[in-house]
Parts: C-alpha cells; sequence; structure tokens
C-alpha cells in the first residue's frame, strides 16, 4: 500500500482486514489492491467510500505529517486546509495571472499583469507581441492571444514544451519585484494555494487549478433555473456570488499547478527552478 494512505492502520484500528473493507466497498479485493499500490491511482469516489466505511472524515485518510508539493499530479484538498482565490477583486484575487495589482517590469518595458508577459513569449515575432500588449486588459488580451485566428498562425510551434517553464519564470519577477505582493503571499503561510477554477471550462482549467464538483453542479442548476426566469445576467451574477461560498462538499479535485507554484515560491522564498530554451526574446530583447 503507498506510504501516503493510513487506511491499514485505520482498519487494524478497527478491527478490520483489507479485504472486509473491499467486501464492504463493494470492490474485488485484486482490484481494491492494486488501487492503492505504489502503481495505483485510486478515483475520488473509490476513496470516498473507504472513508465513508471506515467513518472517518476523507483526510484522515492520508498522512500529512510532510506535505510533498507534486506538480502535474492530480490532487484533492480539504476546502478547510487552503487559501483559494477566484475572483480579481476577492482577498487573494492579486494571486490571478490576470491581476493588474502588481505588475512586472522587464527590458524598461511595464506589463501590467503578469498574464501579459507570460503570452507574449508564445510567438517570436516582435511585432506580433507589441500588438498583443497593445491590449492592456489581459482578459481580453488572452482572448485573442487563445483564439485568434491570425495570431494562433503564429504561435511559436514548440509553445507547448516550455511554456510551464516560462510560467515560473514570470512569477518569480512578480516576486522579486513586488514585496506587498509577497506579504500576500506569506500570509497564507502553511496553507496550500489554490486556483479555484470550479466555474471555469477546458482542460486547462484543471490543469493550472483544482474544483469543488458539487459547487459546480449546484451553481449551474441555479445559473439555469434564472435564465429560464429571464434574470438579467448582472443579476444572475449577484445571486451566484451570493450563494457560492454557501455550496459545495468542501473538496477541491484538481492539477493545480498554478496553486502549486505559488505554494512553493512562497515556501522557497522566491525562488523556483525553471528551464529555458536560448531562443526567447521578449521584445527584441533576449532573456539569458
Amino acid at each position: 500500500m503507498r506510504d501516503e494512505f493510513k487506511i491499514g492502520e485505520i482498519c487494524k484500528r478497527k478491527g478490520l482486514t483489507l479485504k472486509q473493507l473491499a467486501e464492504g466497498v463493494n470492490i474485488h479485493p485484486v482490484s481494491f489492491t492494486q488501487a492503492l499500490s505504489d502503481k495505483g491511482n485510486p478515483t475520488f469516489e473509490t476513496l470516498s467510500k473507504i472513508a465513508s466505511f471506515l467513518q472517518v472524515d476523507l483526510f484522515e485518510l492520508f498522512r500529512t505529517s510532510t506535505p510533498i508539493i507534486e506538480l502535474h499530479k492530480w490532487e484533492i484538498y480539504d476546502s478547510h486546509n487552503v487559501v483559494t482565490f477566484r475572483k480579481l477583486d476577492g482577498e487573494y484575487g492579486a494571486f490571478s495571472n490576470m491581476s493588474k495589482q502588481f505588475g512586472i517590469e522587464l527590458f524598461g518595458v511595464q506589463f501590467v499583469a503578469s498574464e501579459m508577459l507570460y503570452m507574449i513569449a508564445g510567438f517570436k515575432d516582435k511585432s506580433i507581441q507589441e500588438e498583443l500588449l497593445k491590449e492592456n486588459n489581459p482578459t481580453k488580451a488572452k482572448r485573442i492571444f487563445r483564439h485568434g485566428v491570425y495570431l494562433k498562425k503564429h504561435w511559436r510551434k514548440d509553445w507547448s514544451s516550455f511554456n510551464f517553464e516560462w510560467m515560473k519564470f514570470c512569477l518569480v519577477q512578480k516576486y522579486a519585484q513586488n514585496p506587498k505582493w509577497v506579504d500576500l503571499l506569506n500570509s497564507t503561510n502553511g496553507k496550500t494555494i489554490i486556483e479555484d477554477s470550479t466555474m471555469q471550462n477546458g482542460i486547462s482549467s484543471s490543469y493550472w487549478g483544482a474544483k469543488d464538483l458539487l459547487r459546480r453542479h449546484i451553481i449551474s442548476e441555479k445559473r439555469s433555473s434564472l435564465k429560464v426566469k429571464k434574470v438579467s445576467k448582472e443579476e444572475i451574477n449577484f445571486e451566484l456570488d451570493k450563494i457560492y461560498s454557501t455550496v459545495g462538499d468542501g473538496y477541491f479535485q484538481g492539477v493545480n499547478n498554478m496553486g502549486k507554484l505559488l505554494t512553493i515560491l512562497r515556501d522557497n522564498n522566491g525562488k523556483l527552478n525553471y528551464t529555458l530554451p536560448n531562443d526567447i526574446h521578449i521584445l527584441g530583447n533576449r532573456i539569458s
């Protein structure tokens, strides 16, 4: 059984064998053993069944004395042990790459948000980088970056091979240049940071963030009912914001790479190891 689980110890304490536990959650003993092995990857549903059968909280199944942050790994988080950011005007909204509260300066150029610096590295053409920077709204710029037919033709072919490392570079710059942002980051000490992507769509939303799936379902149902009543978009958003924090199952699921990078950045005093290709140029200036 994987070292991160305390399932065997809990069973022993309750006078149960692993075979009895497997039967109790209606899983074949062989499949059960494989799921909890070093090479296994038990689903959230399986772990929930185990916790329910053992009558313990889900997170009692895990060892928490030595938390290890693994990038690119799917995780399940207890919402009571984390700090989340979602809205730009929220308490921790400045953690978002879209936030304009703390910009970055590079080669004498001011980038209004870290997302702007992140995106332009996806192009080699200086004129395209300059064109993208004319858009002062990071959200609109991202929409152009991701969906603009013209720009897509000019994306670097190797963008996906280094964009994660480039994100690290951007965050290190943000940390180095913004003491007040660092203070906000340090105020979360001892907790894992999560980018709450509950209501976002697309694969990348679970790659960079994590979702409360029950909350997503409830909010989606509520939104649909309000639309049927022909309520305005502003009223819908107001009503959904009111109930957002009051619903959900208390767990976030996702890879949460952005939250993990911020947590590592905080715990390592602004240091992130990254490896970049030697041909990244920002507005004609080579990144060395």
